[in-house]
């Protein structure tokens, strides 16, 4: 399973949002290459990310060897907001090397900048 959330919902532009993705296996085997990706949209740039990701070519990416039935691993990295408006984001499972059963659990998304949710304060 993928799972996103952001550290805040309202982030003003030049300002940085700070990304958590947890991969985890629900099991019941081993997996193994397993690599999740998150393809940035407009409106973000890349500023970092934890040791264990990397960013090339627009795309935050870690690629995890070996992950144990119910064992997870996280990753983090930071962007800075280049753009107004709302930003939608996702974390997907791109690729592993078992068949994965369950897909709805294989992609998050959140959304910062949403105006619909209420008015921007301050």
């Amino acid at each position: 399973s993928v799972k996103k959330t952001v550290a805040s919902a309202i982030i003003p532009i030049n300002e940085m949002a700070s990304y958590r993705v947890v991969v985890k296996n629900n099991g019941p085997k081993t997996a193994t290459n397993v690599i999740v990706r998150d393809i940035l949209p407009s409106g973000l740039t890349f500023a970092s990310s934890s040791i264990n990701a990397k960013f090339e070519n627009g795309i935050v990416q870690v690629k995890i060897d070996t992950l144990k039935n119910g064992d997870s691993t996280v990753f983090t990295y930071m962007t800075k907001v280049v753009a107004t408006g709302k930003i939608v984001n996702k974390a997907e499972l791109f690729k592993l090397d078992q068949t994965d059963n369950t897909l709805a659990n294989n992609s998050s998304t959140v959304t910062i900048n949403d105006l619909t949710t209420g008015p921007l304060l301050g």
